[in-house]
């Protein structure tokens, strides 16, 4: 352990130093910009203000007894906020502290020896105090530098959540302000965007955990506001095919996910939202996982009429949706893949992995219950439109009306 004494050995020469802090100064500045190329950049820091943080930096050093002073606002920990605030990397940062420091100690080791005022013992005790002022140093420079960092992620976070949030509920409605909003977003006011709200498992817990991060990995832009119960996310893709962006959501979504139709202005991310929020409610097979609106007649006007989707689809399935739930999805279910597969039973047996009389079997059953024949073309026309209004206002409790 250093003995208090040791720790005042640099106060105890810095009047012999004084006279050379102008020189050691104009050295330190030079081997930065010549050894450092961020420094040289004087749009981030000019060359005089570089001086000015060398200089208080040594005067700190001389003047400083060890375990005194407020840290908070000493010169190192005002460097490292400073430095993050530019730009300047932090390895950067401590390479320059380092420069300064052995050019502080090849000063005081020639001042000591040229003067004679030094013995050992003292060239001993300031060594050892200024590399230990040197490690101290440079912890309180890295602990600033990235305090400031965090926080300027958190504001910066703040702040496009905040944005997010204007654009999806139509607070922007300026063409100035909406096109000043993207592009703080890093996205084009025009383009290809999705909306997506996705549920949280648990109060204030991020339904999509890095999501940001992974559709980065594919060159997509994405910005996000995490509420308590949900997160609400738009995503500006490179194209009109959001399969790619669609699969990572999936990959990292911890609860079902509501998607928008693709749109091509930002002034239209309210709507969208609505209907990111009525895909996140509907009734798909419950092993899909994200869930996207689909932009056909039926599903607009679900939407866009939900009270009246929902009648429908009571008027029309009343009595297969009182069925026990494994029933009722194992009819609708089938029904729905003969509608894919363009009314061919051979089709929908080989996707549902059945045998052609069990498909008959199960949409005469389907016919049973609602009284309309799939042999009837508007009868079926009727049971694909209830059953399109049921997958996409399923939540609504159709039993009431409600």
């Amino acid at each position: 352990m250093t003995h208090p004494d040791e720790m005042r050995a640099i106060a105890r020469i810095a009047p012999v130093l004084r006279p050379h802090l102008p020189g050691l100064v104009d050295r330190t500045v030079a081997r930065i910009l010549d050894t450092i190329p961020s420094y040289r950049d004087e749009t981030l820091l000019s060359h005089e203000a570089l001086r000015d943080i060398v200089e208080n930096n040594i005067t700190y050093v001389l003047d400083q007894e060890p375990g005194t002073g407020d840290p908070r606002g000493s010169p190192p920990r005002q460097t490292g906020r400073l430095h993050a605030s530019i730009g300047i990397p932090l390895p950067d940062v401590l390479s320059a502290y380092r420069s300064g420091f052995a050019l502080l100690w090849d000063t005081i080791s020639d001042v000591l020896l040229s003067s004679g005022i030094g013995d050992t013992r003292q060239v001993i005790d300031v060594a050892g105090e200024l590399w230990w002022r040197a490690d101290h140093f440079g912890q309180d420079v890295t602990d600033a530098y990235r305090d400031a960092t965090t926080e300027m992620l958190l504001q910066q976070e703040h702040e496009r959540s905040a944005m997010v949030d204007a654009l999806t509920t139509g607070t922007i409605v300026e063409q100035r302000a909406l096109w000043e909003t993207a592009n703080r977003l890093g996205m084009p006011f025009t383009g290809y965007f999705l909306v997506v709200v996705a549920a949280a498992d648990s109060p204030s817990s991020d339904p999509v955990p890095g999501i940001a991060a992974s559709l980065r990995q594919i060159d997509v832009a994405s910005a996000w506001r995490l509420d308590p119960h949900q997160a609400v996310g738009i995503i500006s893709l490179p194209d009109t095919d959001p399969t790619d962006s669609v699969e990572r959501l999936t990959r990292h979504a911890t609860g079902h996910v509501g998607v928008s139709p693709t749109f091509t202005l930002l002034a239209n991310a309210p709507s969208a939202l609505y209907l990111a929020g009525v895909a996140l409610r509907s009734r798909p097979h419950p092993e899909v996982k994200v869930r996207c609106f689909a932009d056909t007649p039926v599903a607009v006007l679900a939407a866009a009429a939900p009270d009246a989707a929902a009648a429908i689809a009571q008027h029309v399935l009343g009595p297969v949706l009182h069925l026990p739930e494994h029933e009722r999805d194992t009819l609708l279910d089938t029904f729905e893949m003969w509608l894919a597969c363009s009314g061919s039973m051979r089709r929908t047996a080989e996707k549902l992995y059945l045998h052609s009389n069990t498909v008959r079997y199960r949409l005469r059953k389907l016919a049973e219950h609602t009284g309309r024949s799939i042999e009837d073309p508007v009868a079926t026309s009727e049971l694909n439109t209830a059953l399109g209004a049921w997958r996409l206002v399923g939540h609504r409790d159709l039993t009431s009306g409600s």
